[in-house]
């Protein structure tokens, strides 16, 4: 029987807030091929070195053993279709337009959330994280329309249960696009954040209860994603040109900053951005990254992703723009609710870094593929006259050249230096390295990133009927006679010729045109789950995984 939870209004409050080229390896390209898995942000004391000090150390796959099936672009994937159809418990018939796994599994070790410094006793803090590893590795949450439903897979099986589903109410006039997980610091049990319209709703799925909802965007929410290292963080980007960070350590209880006595608590500050009803019960809004001629986006936000080790997020918008920003090392600090330092909201507008001549598109998507290496993608220009010729998207793997004069090597670094950018790096930069531009079709989603420990990060493209899975370091790199060129920095300059995107293609004859929508990779690199129209889920299993429980 599955469980099935409707969400009442009083739940919800909704709110209606109106060629061909040489092909180079890119791992002989600093900082790229030399992949790590991804570290904890660790905020430094003046006793420890810079976190960019740290060498990036290729996995060794040991003498005698076979080469990796993501670095030889000749091998054929190891993945095998396991489920297809709907999974046993399903009740009604929607579109599915994100999937996403839980992303901690047992190679995720305890130490390395929160900088191995855990709210809750560590003995205690141990048993309880293995606990909800054995009851949450392989699960995944998709959302369409007012369905949100978690599915716990068994690939080795060839089965998947429905766990649990919430519903939002029949007249609700808004849809779920959009979901992320997260983690309770004081208890470690798993969160499910999801959005409809302008507000974010917080569910706790051991408890299985609404722990409320959290509101302030003045537009429609265009993504979310939760930071895994610092689980208690999650953005959002929006319509209103604003991002915002959430901090799940805080409860709706507001402190003032004026107060006039201990005893008397006034609450008629909302200390800046924050408003008095802007959360319910657990979370408060900490930052806000504003937008403006100043520095921050001028149109809608579409996508955003948090460094994987140090206090900066990468964002990306209508407004052609790629931005990185500081965040404040005081969210990467432990701190008790009552903990009146850290009550205020930040707002910034300034980022350390904008650009805006890496696309000539809507930018749908940036993702950190390394400390200093990104890679975005951005939808077909805006065309006056039809022209085949641009009439594609593009795929960019860059680096930023200002990260050592920001967080340089050797450095001593207290946790509260603040940071910010000159006038040069906030309007438009020029610190930035092309590597490589790759087409796309026109109708390209966003990318999705695979960052599992024992590889380099892939790259999911779900498109028609297929997934396309790609490894960066395979594209060809552009051309070195024209780095030395500013006026031929911009791809349009000098991009003739474009290649397309090549990998790994994971499809099965079975799946129609445009069934398939979304795709995930579990964070141990052995199950894709791809979901879709109709409720259709499909499992693909690396052969290593399925033999060995056969």
């Amino acid at each position: 029987m599955v469980e099935v939870i409707d969400l009442t209004v009083n739940d919800i409050d909704l709110v209606d807030l109106t060629q061909e080229k040489e092909v180079i390896d890119l791992t002989k390209i600093e900082g790229l091929g030399d992949y790590q898995a991804r570290k904890p942000i660790h905020i430094l004391d003046d006793s420890e070195p810079s976190a960019s000090e740290s060498p990036i150390v290729v996995p060794d796959e040991g003498i005698g053993k076979p080469r990796p099936w993501y670095l030889d672009p000749d091998k054929n994937h190891p993945f095998e279709l396991t489920l297809k159809g709907k999974p046993e418990g399903s009740v009604s018939k929607v579109t599915f337009t994100q999937v996403v796994f839980f992303p901690w599994d047992s190679t995720f070790p305890l130490k390395n959330l929160w900088g191995d410094d855990p709210y809750i006793d560590r003995e205690e803090a141990k048993k309880i994280w293995e606990t909800t590893l054995s009851k949450w590795s392989n699960s995944v949450a998709m959302c369409g329309r007012k369905l949100v439903r978690i599915v716990q897979t068994h690939p080795s099986e060839g089965r998947a249960d429905v766990v649990f589903q919430i519903k939002l109410p029949l007249g609700s006039q808004y849809h779920i696009k959009y979901l992320t997980w997260a983690l309770d610091p004081w208890t470690l049990h798993p969160l499910l954040v999801f959005v409809h319209s302008s507000v974010l709703h917080v569910f706790n799925l051991e408890l299985r209860e609404s722990l409320g909802w959290l509101k302030g965007h003045g537009g429609n929410i265009t993504s979310i994603g939760v930071n895994t290292y610092y689980p208690h963080l999650v953005y959002s980007t929006s319509r209103d040109c604003t991002v915002r960070i959430y901090d799940f350590r805080w409860t709706s209880k507001l402190w003032n900053r004026y107060l006039i006595s201990v005893k008397t608590k006034n609450v008629l500050d909302p200390f800046g951005m924050q408003d008095l009803t802007e959360s319910s019960k657990l979370g408060r809004c900490v930052i806000v990254l504003s937008g403006g001629r100043s520095g921050g986006h001028e149109a809608a936000i579409l996508g955003a992703d948090f460094h994987p080790s140090l206090p900066l997020i990468a964002t990306c918008g209508m407004d052609h723009a790629i931005r990185i920003w500081y965040l404040s090392s005081v969210l990467f600090q432990k701190a008790g609710f009552a903990d009146k330092s850290t009550a205020k909201t930040f707002r910034e507008d300034k980022p350390l870094f904008s650009c805006t001549i890496l696309h000539d598109g809507r930018v749908l998507s940036v993702h950190w593929l390394s400390n200093d290496i990104l890679v975005s993608n951005s939808a077909a220009p805006y065309q006056m006259v039809e022209n085949d010729q641009s009439n594609f998207g593009k795929m960019v793997v860059w680096k930023w050249l200002s990260l050592n004069r920001f967080f340089p090597t050797g450095r001593k670094t207290t946790p509260l230096s603040p940071l910010g950018g000159c006038i040069s790096d906030f309007r438009e930069s020029a610190s930035l390295k092309l590597i490589s531009i790759i087409k796309l079709a026109e109708d390209y989603p966003r990318l999705q990133i695979s960052h599992n420990i024992s590889g380099p990060p892939l790259i999911f493209i779900p498109y028609l009927n297929q997934i396309i899975i790609t490894n960066p370091c395979h594209f060809p790199v552009r051309p070195r006679t024209l780095l030395l060129h500013y006026q031929n920095l911009r791809p349009s300059d000098w991009c003739t010729e474009i290649p397309e995107v090549k990998g790994w293609t994971i499809n099965n004859k079975n799946i129609k045109d445009g069934d398939l929508l979304a795709c995930a990779m579990s964070p141990d690199g052995m199950v894709i789950v791809g979901v879709g129209k109709n409720e259709a889920l499909w499992v693909w299993t690396h052969k290593h995984r399925f033999y060995n429980k056969k």
